[in-house]
C-alpha cells in the first residue's frame, strides 16, 4: 500500500509540471468548491458544468445544478439550474492564467410550503486560472450577479456580488 502511495504521488508531481494552456479542442468538467459559486452560480446546490476551449483565449460551457433541502422538521425546498456561459483568457504567466466571464442562466427554486419561482440569472466575472498540468486546474473568481426570480407576475430583481473557486478537469 505504502508504494502505491508513493508512485501515486510521483505521478501527480510529474503531471503537475506539464505546460498549462488552453488546448484548442479539449473538453473539460468543471465543479464549484470550497463553498462559492462555480461557473454556473447555483441558489442551493453546486453545478456541474461541461466545458470546451474554442481556442487558447477562449472557453464555453454548459452547466446543470441541482440541490434539495430535506429538514427534520418542515417543508423541503429544492432548486435546479441550467445555464451557458464563457472565459476568455487575458493574459498568462508560467501557468497562471487571468479571465473575464459571462454567463447566462434559467432557474427554479421550489420552497416546499410556499410558490414555485422561476427567473432568469445573469452574471460577470473576472478572475485567474492555475494550472497544475494540462489536464486539471483550480479558478478563483469575483464578480456581479443579477437575477430576476418569483411567481407569475411577482418577480423581483436581485444584483449582488458574486465570489467561487473552482477544478476543472480535462479530457
Amino acid at each position: 500500500m505504502k508504494k502505491l502511495f508513493v508512485v501515486l504521488v510521483a505521478i501527480a508531481m510529474i503531471a503537475s509540471l506539464a505546460t498549462a494552456q488552453l488546448k484548442q479542442g479539449a473538453f473539460g468538467i468543471q465543479t464549484g468548491v470550497l463553498g462559492g459559486e462555480d461557473l454556473f452560480n447555483n441558489i442551493g446546490g453546486k453545478t456541474l458544468g461541461v466545458l470546451y476551449n474554442v481556442n487558447q483565449n477562449t472557453r464555453v460551457g454548459f452547466g446543470i445544478g441541482f440541490a434539495t433541502v430535506s429538514p427534520s422538521v418542515g417543508s423541503s425546498t429544492s432548486d435546479f439550474q441550467i445555464g451557458a456561459g464563457f472565459d476568455y483568457y487575458l493574459n498568462s504567466a508560467d501557468n497562471l492564467s487571468t479571465l473575464v466571464g459571462a454567463q447566462i442562466g434559467y432557474l427554479t427554486y421550489s420552497p416546499g410550503s410556499g410558490t414555485s419561482m422561476n427567473g432568469v440569472d445573469i452574471q460577470a466575472k473576472v478572475g485567474a486560472e492555475y494550472a497544475f498540468s494540462s489536464r486539471f486546474s483550480i479558478q478563483a473568481f469575483i464578480g456581479l450577479e443579477y437575477f430576476n426570480i418569483g411567481p407569475n407576475g411577482a418577480k423581483y430583481s436581485v444584483i449582488r456580488t458574486l465570489s467561487g473557486t473552482a477544478l476543472t478537469f480535462y479530457f
